[in-house]
């Protein structure tokens, strides 16, 4: 994966995948502007990438309970979301490595 004409990452995308050093929430929600806003003031929160009435959570993976982490964020606000842990796909490595870059998101 290149950015800005530097390679950020290298490697087979099932490598990628497994190297990604976040974790990846996916919120479901009938109203995924307000989750999505309240996702985003958690400092935790690496990236926020919305698919429909879906959205894809980066969390690093230095978070102990990630899970827990976006659920109580969604649920405290009585959103009618539903969370679940996913696995990376290449879209979730390419926003890991490109944004911000912290090292902890690096493959």
């Amino acid at each position: 994966i290149l950015d800005h004409g530097s390679k950020v990452a290298d490697g087979s995308p099932q490598e990628l995948q497994e190297n990604i050093a976040m974790n990846i929430v996916e919120v479901t929600s009938s109203d995924p502007y307000v989750a999505q806003d309240l996702l985003s003031a958690i400092p935790e929160v690496f990236s926020i990438t919305q698919l429909g009435l879906r959205l894809r959570v980066l969390v690093p993976a230095a978070v102990d309970d990630p899970l827990k982490l976006v659920d109580s964020a969604v649920g405290g606000a009585r959103l009618d979301a539903t969370t679940r842990l996913v696995k990376a796909n290449l879209e979730d490595v390419f926003v890991a490595v490109t944004q911000k870059q912290p090292e902890e998101a690096r493959v």
